[in-house]
């Protein structure tokens, strides 16, 4: 073992030594604590914002659902009236309506999904947090 080896090792071991004199354990947990508490808030704005993606899309998809609604029922007065040529034209909405709605509701599926997570993410961190803070 080198004379350097020696040197830095028994300077760590002083180094090291004296900031566990300075650390203190309770000050330490008080600290991550706080840290935890200050991180809460960001943790509800993220939620919140999820939900607020979910909401926007379950109204999409509800807008969607009456024009759909709407346009089959042009749809037939169109051909009630003998117009296929208007018909032809309110079909070629309605497919598009169709699939908008189809894709609107898969994503309003996995925005509910992230909802969920988030709020189970941030309960989660609540519990932890509170475990530390017993401690």
């Amino acid at each position: 073992m080198g004379l350097w080896t020696r040197f830095k090792r028994i300077f760590r071991a002083g180094t090291g030594a004296a900031l566990d004199k300075l650390e203190d354990p309770e000050m330490v947990l008080q600290q991550t604590i706080r840290d935890m508490r200050e991180r809460v808030p960001e943790l509800n704005n993220s939620v919140a914002q999820v939900m607020a993606t979910e909401r926007l899309l379950a109204k999409s998809k509800e807008r969607l659902a009456e024009e759909v609604v709407d346009l089959d029922s042009k749809i037939k007065a169109s051909i009630k009236m003998g117009r296929d040529d208007i018909a032809t034209s309110y079909l070629g909405q309605l497919q598009t309506k169709q699939l908008d709605l189809q894709k609107t509701g898969v994503q309003l599926e996995q925005a509910q999904n992230a909802s969920k997570q988030a709020m189970k993410a941030r309960d989660n961190y609540v519990l932890n947090m509170q475990k530390r803070t017993a401690e």
